[in-house]
């Protein structure tokens, strides 16, 4: 019996905590137009090495480890605005 109350309390005092729809749009997205009066910075990054990967994921398929999932790409850039 007390599980039960405990069940209907919760679900009444559960919208109590949902979230206020205000239909405004996120700061991200308000502010377009000064996104894009500054001028878009493309940076090509070369190719990781596909072959080499390979040979070291056969390598370490065979050792008791977590499988990679990721390669990592090291990127030096700041932006200048």
């Amino acid at each position: 019996m007390k599980t039960k109350i405990l069940f209907f309390l919760c679900l009444i005092a559960n919208p109590g905590y949902s979230q206020i729809t205000t239909n405004e749009k996120p700061p991200s997205l308000s502010d377009l137009e000064s996104i894009r009066q500054y001028p878009k910075n493309i940076i090509t990054l070369s190719t990781p090495d596909l072959q080499k990967i390979t040979k070291e994921d056969q390598v370490n398929d065979q050792l008791p480890m977590p499988l990679r999932y990721a390669y990592p790409v090291v990127v030096n850039y700041t932006r200048k605005l």
